[in-house]
């Protein structure tokens, strides 16, 4: 996640000449997603898909997490970005750290 984010900004930055950047997290019960949003001066992913390693580097990446990617972009009007993957189901731990006291971890037997 943090190399597609990384890669979305430096190309807003370095090709966009933008002057705002929009980074969004958002989820629900299925999915979570993040966004990556700027006012610079799009392009047209039909031709940048098929001059530049940085677009398919971010969908291979989305992909290799088994979530996806979706670029939606047009010159003059900016970039936004949406990455999308399913939630894990994440079972709670033997323990929960959160309710576990300080002192109860550090009280290792050395």
């Amino acid at each position: 996640m943090f190399y597609i984010v990384q890669e979305a900004v430096n190309n807003a930055v370095k090709h966009g000449s933008c002057s705002e950047i929009i980074i969004t997290y958002f989820s629900n019960e299925d999915n979570l997603y993040i966004s990556v949003e700027d006012n610079g001066k799009g392009f047209d992913p039909k031709e940048i898909a098929s001059n530049g390693m940085g677009q398919s580097l971010m969908k291979y990446r989305a992909r290799a997490i088994g979530g996806g990617l979706e670029v939606n972009s047009e010159p003059g009007n900016g970039t936004y970005i949406l990455l999308t993957f399913p939630r894990m189901n994440n079972k709670k731990a033997e323990w929960d750290w959160k309710q576990v006291s300080y002192e109860e971890i550090t009280d290792i037997p050395r």
